[in-house]
């Protein structure tokens, strides 16, 4: 039996998503470029790291926090 062996995951990037650019309750598609790191100024963020594809729906923590209060 052969063993091949692996080493620790990597991770593949990051990116950040304001939550200015989302209107509350309304489903939006994003594909966001995976960097680095989140420095827009980084010469290591102009290698392709890939493409993450997200469907995001956001909802205000106030109104959850008040919705469980009411129970």
């Amino acid at each position: 039996m052969r063993f091949v062996q692996v080493g620790e995951p990597e991770k593949m990037g990051m990116q950040v998503v304001p939550l200015h650019d989302l209107v509350e309750l309304e489903p939006k598609t994003l594909d966001l470029n995976l960097l680095k790191n989140v420095d827009p100024n980084d010469e290591h963020n102009n290698k392709a790291r890939g493409v993450l594809t997200i469907k995001l729906l956001y909802k205000a923590f106030r109104q959850v926090v008040q919705q469980c209060l009411q129970f």
